[in-house]
């Protein structure tokens, strides 16, 4: 098993249902640049409350890395996890400190199900992988409109879509220590998971989190 360093630059934001566009153009652009550097990675959120990013760049780094600068200019809500260099340690401790026993919280995309409150949930989940499309984004996020709008009624529903970028350079890494159980081609892509459904009878997924 090889070992890589813990320490790496993160940050987290929230934005408004308004940037979602935005974000989505902006991830093209982040699209050309990881094709370069293999260092980076993020996850872009989207539900009706917001969209959360999440971005992390496998090194010690005391700026801003290249690969995230489409995003820069895009203004954001709050950020739930300010700009610097952590340790895994240091970012699970995030994630514990966010989640409250009796809810359910969504955190940077990782869920928390408190057993106690475990028989209180479902999560529909599916995911998809394709190249980077601005068209594809932008239909799966219209898509997860339309549903969010038809179930509006629904206490405690969520519709999330969820999109992680991949670059060629991953890929081709894999290939070379026994290669990848997905077989993907050596090309950029992305893992969707669209629109996922987390609902919660007691109306509390993601409370506080948006």
């Amino acid at each position: 098993m090889k070992t890589v360093p813990a320490k790496v630059w993160s940050e987290a934001k929230l934005y408004a249902p308004s940037v979602t566009s935005e974000l989505l153009q902006a991830l093209m652009k982040h699209h050309e640049a990881i094709e370069s550097d293999e260092k980076s990675s993020l996850l872009l959120t989207c539900n009706n409350q917001g969209s959360a990013l999440v971005s992390f760049y496998c090194d010690a780094v005391d700026k801003l890395p290249a690969v995230f600068e489409p995003f820069e200019h895009i203004p954001a809500t709050s950020q739930s996890l300010p700009r610097g260099v952590y340790s895994t340690y240091e970012l699970l401790g995030v994630i514990e400190y966010l989640a409250v026993p009796g809810h359910v919280w969504f955190v940077f995309v990782w869920l928390v199900f408190p057993e106690e409150n475990a028989n209180y949930q479902s999560h529909n989940f599916r995911t998809m992988s394709s190249q980077p499309s601005l068209e594809v984004y932008e239909t799966a996020e219209r898509v997860r409109v339309e549903q969010s709008d038809l179930l509006s009624d629904v206490e405690g529903l969520r519709i999330n879509n969820v999109i992680q970028p991949m670059s060629s350079i991953g890929i081709k890494q894999s290939r070379k220590v026994g290669g990848n159980p997905l077989g993907l081609e050596e090309v950029g892509q992305q893992c969707m998971s669209p629109p996922s459904v987390f609902y919660d009878r007691l109306a509390n997924l993601a409370q506080g989190f948006w």
